[in-house]
């Protein structure tokens, strides 16, 4: 788990000796409220304390899931497939989880093997919170969506089945930290994708794409670009940490400080960076502790 996280999901699994377990936490956000929701549904709020820890009683006589978010207003797609709440503006259509008007919330996906169509419309948050969390599932596909004004725009975490879990044809922008943040994922696709303008605290660290301790997958023909005040902010186009066999093809980067950044910790990454065009003032390309890489065709 990582330190202060905003959002948390687990599954409940139950047990045959008892019905009820006493849930702990630490190292959340100190002396904040986190709302639970159970199977996509409210539960009361949760409160931590000046450590940042927090407890309850959980129902395991049957399997639950459950999130534990700093964000009230959050719509599920949830492991059984139906929406919550059922009045958010989403749609299932032949086979694919549909948006059918704007959204100001966020939106949690818990099944696997399914495509979300954004449909063109946004999704458009408060200036905080994640747009899109994906974790722990396999072939889950984004499409047509536009996430903007988070602090980070869609989260892919924990998806190390072979199915991939892909982000396509979609306009990810104008969020405060991360356009997409990949952890601990294999086979992530990112193609045919506009990320401008992410990074808007300029406090440096943000990334138009972020995979960290990845394998293989990712993609191109992508257009990344930094914000109209680039030069006040730090933004990396691409990184990928601890990331390796991964394919960077076909993509532009523009107004940049960095447009792509590989580190491995003094490994072998075996990963392809071709045909891509760096039209950017700041550095096109940051290599550290990582080599068998081909390099080819970029300009």
């Amino acid at each position: 788990m990582q330190s202060l996280p905003r959002i948390i999901h687990m599954v409940i699994e139950p047990v045959t000796d008892a019905s009820t377990a006493t849930a702990s936490f630490s190292k959340l956000l100190p002396n904040a409220t986190y709302y639970r929701f159970q199977d996509g549904f409210l539960q009361p709020p949760l409160v931590t304390d000046a450590l940042g820890a927090v407890s309850y009683e959980q129902d395991i006589s049957t399997t639950h899931a459950v999130s534990l978010l700093l964000d009230k207003h959050t719509i599920f797609i949830t492991a059984s497939g139906t929406i919550s709440p059922p009045t958010a503006p989403i749609q299932l259509m032949f086979g694919q989880y549909v948006q059918t008007a704007n959204i100001s919330e966020s939106l949690v996906i818990q099944r696997s093997n399914i495509t979300f169509n954004g449909n063109g419309f946004r999704i458009i948050g408060p200036g905080s919170g994640i747009g899109i969390t994906i974790s722990s599932l396999q072939d889950v596909t984004l499409r047509n969506v536009n996430v903007s004004n988070f602090t980070q725009g869609v989260h892919i975490a924990n998806s190390t089945f072979f199915g991939a879990v892909a982000v396509q044809s979609s306009n990810i922008s104008d969020n405060f930290g991360h356009g997409i943040n990949v952890m601990a994922s294999k086979f992530p696709s990112i193609s045919f994708n506009t990320l401008s303008g992410n990074g808007k605290t300029g406090s440096g660290g943000a990334h138009g794409v972020l995979i960290n301790s990845g394998q293989a997958g990712w993609g191109g023909y992508n257009t990344i670009t930094g914000g109209a005040l680039f030069g006040q902010r730090q933004v990396i186009g691409v990184e990928l940490a601890f990331t390796h066999t991964a394919t960077v093809t076909d993509n532009q980067f523009t107004r940049l400080s960095t447009a792509l950044y590989v580190t491995g910790n003094r490994t072998q990454n075996f990963s392809k960076i071709t045909n891509n065009t760096f039209d950017t003032t700041g550095t096109a390309a940051e290599i550290i502790s990582s080599w068998q890489n081909e390099i080819t065709g970029n300009t």
